[in-house]
């Protein structure tokens, strides 16, 4: 039998994040930018604050830009307005004018109830055409566990420094979108293993020995490195089978994911010119 997959979609995930967002703490007096760190739980002056602030604010724009522009028979023109109203009072939340402001009382204006209502409903409509496979907590803890132990093995194992720093660095990278994998979202996560894939790919090709390390890894940290990219993409990417009902899907991320994996033997080359028979009228004529 198939593995059952609960599903979600960028709708309700960002309505996850505006409820986790008026459920966080309260922070009397203080102003929006503070009251953002308390609810990722970072350092304001650390390097992942205003990443998250960046790319939470792109979630809310592609949600937007989603409702405006899908065709869907059971989706009419008021919920369309109502999503797209919701997404644009949520943004609000990050203008330049409002991250100064009290963050209590803007975020409670920002963020009504019915807003986050709204994008729940549109979740429905969303999930026809962009399912996403829910990542759960054990599942997103596992993956960093393994990430955690491969970083551990890259330390010891003698591998040159040159190559080890892509691969340290795209490791971090992916953890570093599981451990604020609610901020993150699954297109960032999708993205990051996407390029760590395409930094695999580039140690590959420099190798003289076809029969490389990353193909056939000897190297217990290299193992490591593509189990987790295996367990990875089990994780972010829905089987063909498990959305059987979801044709658009298949042209949105599994597009995506099969071009970007392609192992260089297998890139399709373009076809050679087609040669030009000329008809038997244009041919010249011999005396």
């Amino acid at each position: 039998m198939l593995k059952e997959f609960e599903l979600t979609d960028g709708s309700k995930e960002l309505a996850d994040v505006g409820r986790a967002i008026l459920d966080a703490d309260r922070v009397k007096g203080q102003n929006v930018l503070v009251g953002f760190a308390k609810c990722f739980d970072v350092d304001p002056a650390g390097p992942i604050f205003f990443e998250l602030l960046s790319v939470l604010r792109n979630r809310i724009h592609v949600v937007e830009e989603f409702a405006r522009r899908v065709q869907d028979k059971e989706l009419d023109d008021s919920l369309r307005n109502d999503v797209v109203a919701a997404t644009k009072s949520f943004a609000k939340l990050f203008g330049p004018g409002q991250l100064v402001t009290v963050w209590d009382s803007t975020r409670a204006s920002c963020l009504p109830e019915a807003n986050i209502r709204t994008l729940m409903w549109f979740g429905q409509t969303a999930r026809r055409h962009r399912p996403l496979r829910v990542v759960s907590d054990p599942e997103r803890l596992h993956l960093i566990d393994k990430i955690d132990d491969a970083l551990r093995a890259l330390e010891d194992d003698p591998l040159g420094s040159w190559k080890k720093a892509p691969l340290k660095n795209g490791l971090v990278r992916l953890r570093t979108v599981l451990q604020y994998f609610k901020y993150f979202g699954h297109e960032r996560a999708i993205e990051e293993l996407l390029l760590f894939d395409r930094k695999m790919e580039a140690l590959n090709d420099t190798d003289e020995d076809p029969f490389n390390a990353l193909s056939q890894p000897k190297l217990p940290s290299l193992r490591k490195v593509l189990e987790i990219t295996a367990l990875a993409g089990t994780l972010f990417i829905l089987p063909d089978q498990a959305v059987t009902a979801y044709d658009r899907y298949v042209t949105w991320t599994n597009r995506m994911v099969v071009t970007a994996t392609h192992q260089p033997s297998e890139r399709l080359l373009l076809a050679p010119p087609i040669a030009t028979i000329p008809r038997l009228s244009e041919l010249p004529k011999h005396e």
